[in-house]
């Protein structure tokens, strides 16, 4: 059995402190503005996090894409 191996791990210190700070703003906004809808939160910290792999070059990104549209829809 193929260990999966975790994307998370081969983010530079920068690319993580990106995404954390990207997470961060969307959720300290949400929280802010009060109405957020919980679909479009989701969907927002999906696509930040694909935007990262994509970025890589992973092919995780590639699904979360996917999954982002379908949220997004």
């Amino acid at each position: 059995m193929k260990k999966f191996l975790n994307p998370f791990a081969d983010l530079t210190p920068f690319e993580r402190g990106l995404w954390c700070t990207s997470v961060a703003v969307i959720i300290l906004s949400a929280v802010l503005m009060g109405g957020a809808d919980l679909f479009s939160v989701i969907a927002s910290l999906i696509g930040v996090t694909a935007l990262i792999f994509v970025a890589k070059g992973y092919v995780i990104g590639q699904i979360l894409t996917v999954v982002f549209a379908v949220f997004t829809g």
